[in-house]
């Protein structure tokens, strides 16, 4: 699994189980036409909720971002 930090937000979310494939084909269509964020897409076409995408985004920035490269 990437980092949390390189992982895109609709991976994550299907991931979980919290939207489809078509939700997230749909929403990004979306996005490409108005260039809107992806979470405020998804809640505005009703595919999950304001409080649960902030749920899953602060879950997902709480997660260790270290590393395992060595630095020269």
């Amino acid at each position: 699994m990437e980092p949390a930090a390189r992982r895109r937000l609709g991976e994550i979310l299907i991931e979980r189980g919290l939207i489809s494939d078509r939700e997230l084909r749909e929403a990004l269509e979306q996005q490409r036409d108005t260039g809107s964020k992806l979470g405020e897409i998804l809640v505005q076409l009703g595919f999950m909720t304001q409080a649960r995408l902030a749920g899953v985004i602060c879950e997902e920035w709480d997660k260790p971002r270290v590393g395992l490269r060595r630095r020269p």
